[in-house]
């Protein structure tokens, strides 16, 4: 019988790469944190073209769409950001996403009541998300103490 390799081996795998558990579940909340965003993003960007659409004076569609793809552009940047500043960029998705909600209702306050429950899902995933990305950068400074 031949031994296996040391690659071959997934013990040896696990114990090369063995990362806390804490760690894993953070990047997951991280990763569902960072999806939500490209969502939030991608669903502005597609307002914006639905309202382009359906506005018959051009000014002020481009102008709606224009604020609908600024809006959704952000979302987007932070989503992408998430890799490099999960912490920060998670929390100002969050600041970002609370302000806009606001935004709407000042202008009509019907706007919150609208899918009040999918609102406070988003929110309360994204506190998830941040809290997961604060926890998970201070277990890599305490693993990695040099870095």
């Amino acid at each position: 019988m031949e031994p296996k390799s040391v690659r071959e081996s997934p013990e040896s795998d696990q114990q090369l790469f063995s990362i806390p558990p804490e760690l894993l579940a953070g990047e997951k909340k991280i990763r569902q944190g960072r999806n939500l965003l490209f969502f939030i993003g991608g669903v502005q960007l597609v307002v914006g073209v639905f309202e382009y659409y359906s506005t018959e004076d051009p000014w002020i569609a481009w102008f709606a769409f224009g604020i609908d793809a600024f809006v959704g552009s952000l979302f987007l940047a932070l989503g992408f950001w998430v890799r490099k500043r999960p912490f920060f960029s998670l929390l100002l998705g969050l600041i970002l996403y609370i302000l806009f909600i606001l935004l709407l209702a000042s202008f009509n306050l019907r706007s919150v009541a609208a899918g009040w429950i999918v609102k406070l899902f988003f929110i309360l995933a994204l506190v998830s998300s941040v809290k997961a990305a604060r926890d998970t950068e201070a277990l890599r400074r305490l693993s990695h103490p040099a870095e």
